[in-house]
């Protein structure tokens, strides 16, 4: 299971949805992941808005994962995607392009409260 920048945050700003899903997720022994995209997005975050008591947790919490990295496949698998969406008249942000391609790379689904991956064929969203 890739869990996706929206799910991170929430954990790690301790809302009850996502904090009761990892912990169901660890009873069912569910691999964690995350996309390489998702740490460069929480680290924006983290920085941009001034978040440095946080540097330290998200530091514990990647330790603890499986981190899937952006290599020449995803990156084509991700652009296809993004062309595709241009196409269709939809848009996303660039690094859930770069997610949902490593996702489907690598066949796992994505938990996130993002909608906008609901727009990407063949993607299974799982939602909490």
């Amino acid at each position: 299971m890739i869990l996706e920048t929206t799910f991170l945050i929430d954990f790690m700003q301790g809302k009850a949805a996502a904090t009761a899903k990892l912990s169901e997720l660890e009873k069912q022994d569910e691999p964690l992941m995350v996309a390489a995209p998702t740490i460069h997005e929480l680290w924006r975050g983290i920085i941009a808005l001034e978040k440095s008591a946080q540097q330290h947790r998200l530091k514990a919490l990647l330790q603890s994962v499986i981190v899937l990295p952006m290599d020449a496949q995803t990156a084509e698998r991700s652009g296809k995607i993004e062309g595709m969406l241009i196409k269709q008249g939809n848009t996303i942000e660039v690094e859930d392009c770069m997610i949902a391609g490593i996702a489907l790379h690598h066949d796992h689904p994505i938990l996130t409260r993002d909608k906008d991956f609901r727009l990407i064929e063949g993607l299974e969203v799982i939602s909490y």
